[in-house]
């Protein structure tokens, strides 16, 4: 069973620390004071890896496609798709290695997205921790299977994709002998709406699979992942920018520094709230018991030698005493000694023998 993969030292997968991810993508309006600003920012809300999409603008889209087919015609008007990645939205190459450093610097996972076999050179050339498969790669066999070939942990985005197509990228990735693969879901609406996210089929992906599973989250806010981390998510993946107000296909549905930092104190507190499968209680809980439970008290003065009825006892706080599930055993027992009206009576004022406990 491969419920447990390696990442930057540490593990991902059933009962290990969620491993939270902050996406920059395009956010970084090719800016690079902007993108150093947000790497400080994600390692101060206190994320576990950084994400960039690596790609060339020629390998990811057609020269034909206009940004208005994307409805961001008024972002990036008068222009091809493939201009607008490259003007904008296309994190410049030769900033990776003072980028890289500076993520590294802060002890942060490096995570790239890959688009093509060319950007996969790339980015390996800069070490990343995992390589990410977008959802609108999930069908895209050449490149799961390159990806898959070079070695390194994979998060599988499944947004858009069937069951049969999730099937067919896991196909593709075991066949290349990847075995460290988190399966992502993910809904490829941005925000994507709640009632559209079904995060119970968290559960579906990892029972059938046998891997670790994640949240690629575009809803809105942070409920959303701290629920999936409830329902077993093991790797979170949020968008992050530092102004929603700008230009842009990812901002408004991104995280800013408050909210960044804010969805990894939930979700640490999450982790903390699920604790494990044992029964357990409290050191504070146990003391509680004693002050709220109930235990058998004399209903009015009684004397040695009298015989315990249900008129001359009642249930009241301290739970010291007998508890009620006891009452049976006491039922015609004998005091030993005067009590006084709603004194705890306790198993030494008895002729009778405490029960054993089980």
């Amino acid at each position: 069973m491969d419920q447990f993969i390696e990442f930057n030292s540490r593990h991902i997968g059933p009962g290990c620390p969620v491993c939270i991810v902050a996406e920059i993508g395009s956010n970084h309006n090719r800016d690079l004071p902007t993108v150093c600003r947000m790497i400080d920012e994600a390692a101060r809300a206190g994320v576990d890896a950084v994400k960039f999409q690596t790609f060339y603008a020629d390998d990811f889209i057609s020269k034909h496609i206009t940004p208005a087919e994307y409805g961001l015609g008024e972002c990036y008007p008068q222009t091809t798709w493939q201009e607008a990645l490259q003007e904008h939205l296309i994190l410049p190459f030769e900033w990776y290695d003072e980028l890289v450093a500076r993520i590294r610097g802060h002890g942060l996972g490096f995570v790239a997205t890959v688009h093509s076999t060319r950007s996969l050179s790339f980015a390996l050339g800069h070490q990343p921790d995992a390589l990410k498969i977008a959802s609108m790669d999930l069908t895209n066999t050449p490149l799961l299977a390159a990806v898959a070939s070079a070695g390194l942990p994979m998060l599988i985005s499944t947004g858009m994709g069937s069951w049969a197509d999730i099937e067919r990228a896991v196909q593709v990735i075991d066949a290349e002998g990847c075995r460290d693969v988190v399966l992502m879901h993910c809904v490829s609406e941005y925000p994507a709406d709640y009632q559209n996210l079904h995060l119970r089929f968290l559960g579906a992906l990892r029972a059938a699979f046998l891997k670790p599973v994640g949240f690629s989250d575009h809803s809105l806010g942070v409920v959303s992942s701290v629920v999936a981390v409830a329902l077993g998510a093991g790797v979170i993946e949020k968008h992050f920018t530092l102004d929603r107000t700008a230009p842009g296909p990812d901002h408004s549905f991104s995280l800013e520094p408050g909210n960044l930092q804010r969805l990894v104190t939930e979700i640490r507190q999450a982790e903390q709230a699920l604790g494990d499968s044992r029964r357990r209680i409290s050191e504070q809980e146990k003391q509680n018991a004693v002050k709220y439970r109930r235990s058998v008290v004399a209903n009015g003065p009684l004397q040695a030698g009298d015989a315990v009825t249900r008129e001359r006892i009642k249930l009241q706080r301290p739970g010291h005493g007998i508890p009620p599930y006891d009452i049976e055993q006491i039922l015609g027992c004998t005091l030993t000694q005067d009590v006084d009206d709603e004194q705890v009576i306790t198993w030494g004022m008895l002729c009778c023998r405490q029960p054993k406990t089980t």
